[in-house]
């Protein structure tokens, strides 16, 4: 389960890529952006299941919400704007170990 910290690095970390890969979707074609908009539509949803389940004290649901979005944003582990409160977790989750 994510600290309030690494729960909130997420989410901006989540938002920022949303925005600006949204507006270098133009130039892509149909099957990127479907691609796109379901890893955001992933992202959004088990981003609110976490802050429900940690909310709710269901700190299993947490768990299970938070392991896919650290599985959705690792491809990023390696990008210098990555958030380091989630830099050992996903890349972890992206390389294993």
């Amino acid at each position: 389960m994510p600290t309030e910290e690494q729960y909130g690095d997420a989410r901006a970390f989540v938002i920022g890529c949303q925005r600006r890969n949204r507006s270098e979707l133009v130039s892509c074609g149909v099957d990127v952006v479907a691609v796109f908009d379901a890893w955001s539509q992933l992202m959004d949803k088990n981003l609110a299941r976490t802050r429900v389940a940690m909310n709710n004290g269901d700190t299993e649901r947490a768990a299970r919400s938070w392991a896919i979005i650290l599985d959705g944003i690792s491809v990023w582990v390696t990008r210098s704007d990555f958030p380091p409160s989630l830099y050992d977790d996903a890349y972890a989750s992206r390389y294993g170990g």
